[in-house]
């Protein structure tokens, strides 16, 4: 998994939660 995948990962996780 490259960074930029890990960090769009995080960030749609958080959009998700809020």
């Amino acid at each position: 998994m490259e960074a930029n995948d890990q960090l769009r990962f995080l960030m749609f996780q958080v959009l998700d939660t809020n």
